[in-house]
């Protein structure tokens, strides 16, 4: 008697499983990359991954984030950063910063050194096994129809 088969979306594994899935193929019990079909999904998957949190959710916005220079006067932006600016209250901007070289930059003064510390508003990059499950869900779903599109070769369930 064959075992029945769950979809959890809980772990990257599983949320390429149920890719796998949808277009008929058997699930996979590790993400072994040498598969360049299981690669190609993982890859898909993390774009899907970057495109949802990029929209800013309560759960990784955080506003009036302290950025505080090194003692060089650098401030150096995490690699998980997705998204950036100097807190809305500030109609009067004395900065007006970009990330640039991994550090900010402040474009008003056209220089890498702050002399103190610049709240932000951010959006962070989480890894999909810490984001909450409707989240992961949406994720999922959302890559979903791009590969239904993929294969019906329709841009109506793209658009709707």
């Amino acid at each position: 008697m064959a075992t029945p088969t769950t979809i959890d979306l809980d772990t990257e594994l599983s949320a390429v499983n149920s890719i796998l899935g949808s277009i008929g193929q058997s699930p996979v019990t590790n993400l072994n990359f040498t598969n360049p079909e299981i690669e190609f999904i993982y890859n898909l998957l993390k774009e899907s991954n970057v495109e949802v949190q990029s929209e800013g959710w309560v759960y990784n916005r955080e506003d009036h984030y302290p950025f505080t220079p090194d003692a060089n006067g650098n401030i150096f932006v995490p690699a998980n950063v997705l998204r950036m600016d100097v807190c809305e209250e500030e109609v009067y901007r004395r900065t007006d910063v970009v990330k640039r070289d991994g550090k900010l930059y402040n474009k008003v003064e056209h220089t890498y050194e702050f002399k103190e510390p610049i709240d932000m508003n951010v959006v962070w990059l989480f890894p999909f096994e810490d984001l909450p499950q409707p989240f992961k869900r949406l994720i999922v779903a959302k890559l979903l129809r791009v590969q239904q599109c993929n294969l019906c070769r329709t841009r109506r369930l793209y658009n709707s």
